[in-house]
């Protein structure tokens, strides 16, 4: 593929936060597949490549509300900054998250149609549209949530009744800060880690080392590949002498679910 169009050049540099001429060589030699660009980008060594691959620039803010055993979370976007941090921005979502876990509103839609009318008043008084982008349940025994200047919040909920809510705060703060993306090695389907064992072969037949060298370094980088994206192998947040699962196993619970929201991802 010779040529590839703006729009697909734009789009891999919002995903990934490169340079014009790196992701166009990447879409050029992936023949303008977006996913195999970024793999491209990833092997080339671009590690921008990795962190932006999930971010989009987007106003709003993130709500949650927990209820018993039922939590929810959402989120409402609007045009600009200052629109999303008025007072009746943030009591409309208020209100949404509590309509949404007392009425145990699951679907996106229904929750729309009850917000159409705040939605058409804030227009009229700031000039610019919201809308919900999602929203989000979780139940369990035992909640916990945690919330980052509006726009990182977490629900996590526990397999047990009576968990110490200081340590599921603790927990959900750890899961804003490190972003997992599974809870544990045995959630991770196959083509995942397939694809990055691909890519880290790639990388580690560029070091002139001999077989069985570069075979312990694959091992390693896909041993700290896994452990980075699951959540019982991350170093604990608040005392990184443990592992999460260290944490857990001391409070004698496990991790049911959680759910992380970040404003534009």
């Amino acid at each position: 593929m010779e040529n590839v169009s703006a729009s697909l050049v734009k789009s891999l540099r919002m995903r990934t936060g490169v340079g014009i001429l790196e992701c166009k060589k990447a879409l050029i030699e992936s023949n303008g597949n977006i996913e195999l660009a970024i793999d491209y980008l990833r092997t080339s060594g671009i590690k921008n490549a990795k962190k932006k691959i999930r971010n989009t620039t987007l106003q709003g803010s993130i709500f949650l509300k927990i209820k018993n055993n039922f939590g929810v979370i959402l989120e409402i976007n609007s045009e600009t900054d200052f629109a999303s941090r008025s007072t009746e921005f943030n009591l409309i979502g208020t209100e949404l998250a509590k309509i949404a876990i007392e009425k145990k509103i699951k679907g996106i839609d229904e929750l729309k149609n009850i917000f159409e009318k705040k939605r058409l008043f804030f227009i009229n008084q700031f000039s610019e549209n919201i809308s919900i982008r999602r929203i989000k349940f979780l139940n369990g025994e035992s909640l916990g949530s945690y919330m980052h200047n509006s726009r990182i919040g977490v629900l996590v909920s526990s397999d047990l009744k009576n968990v110490r809510t200081d340590i599921l705060h603790q927990l959900a703060m750890h899961i804003a800060a490190n972003d997992p993306e599974y809870i544990s090695s045995d959630n991770i389907p196959k083509h995942i880690t397939d694809r990055e064992y691909e890519i880290q072969l790639n990388l580690s037949k560029r070091i002139n080392k001999k077989d069985f060298v570069i075979k312990k370094i694959l091992e390693g980088r896909m041993k700290k590949y896994v452990n980075s994206i699951c959540l019982m192998e991350q170093n604990f947040l608040l005392d990184n002498t443990k592992k999460v699962k260290d944490v857990l196993l001391e409070h004698k619970f496990l991790v049911k679910n959680y759910i992380r929201f970040e404003l534009g991802r």
